[in-house]
C-alpha cells in the first residue's frame, strides 16, 4: 500500500475533475503471480485494470460498508472472479471513499485486512 501512494505522489488525492475516480497503483506485483502466468489471463488482468468500469462498479458499493473482504465468485461479474477485494471506507467530512487491495485468493488475509484497516484510519487522520 505504502508503495502506491508513493508511485503516484501527489496527484493520489487530487480527485476533483472526477468524484467517482479509481486511483490504482501498479499491477506488477499482482501480475507476477502463477495464477497470471497464461497470456490469455494477464490479458483479462489488463482490460479489468485498464478499463477501471468494473473496479468503479464493485468499489461504490462498498462506500458505506466499512471492512468488506469478496473472495472469488463472491465478487461481481467473472472479470473479477479469480480475485480478492479487501476494501476499508474512509470519510473525512463530505468527502467519502474506498481503499483496498485486489489480490489472488490465496492471499494472507490476516495481514491484508491489517493493512487495509490501518491505512483506511491514516487517510482518515489525513483528511481530516
Amino acid at each position: 500500500m505504502l508503495n502506491i501512494f508513493i508511485a503516484e505522489g501527489e496527484g493520489i488525492f487530487d480527485l476533483s475533475n472526477e468524484p467517482n475516480a479509481v486511483v490504482l497503483g501498479s499491477a506488477q506485483m499482482l501480475a507476477e503471480q502463477p495464477e497470471f502466468a497464461s497470456n490469455s489471463r494477464m490479458r483479462d488482468l489488463l482490460r479489468l485494470t485498464e478499463g477501471r468500469d468494473l473496479l468503479k462498479q464493485a468499489l461504490a458499493d462498498r462506500r458505506a460498508q466499512g471492512l468488506s473482504i469478496t473472495i472469488g465468485a463472491e465478487n461481481p461479474g467473472p472479470a473479477l472472479s479469480e480475485f480478492t477485494l479487501v476494501t476499508a471506507s474512509y470519510e473525512a467530512g463530505d468527502l467519502r471513499g474506498v481503499i483496498g487491495v485486489m489480490g489472488p485468493t490465496r492471499m494472507p488475509y490476516d495481514k491484508i485486512i491489517g493493512l487495509v484497516e490501518h491505512t483506511s484510519r491514516l487517510v482518515e487522520g489525513l483528511l481530516e
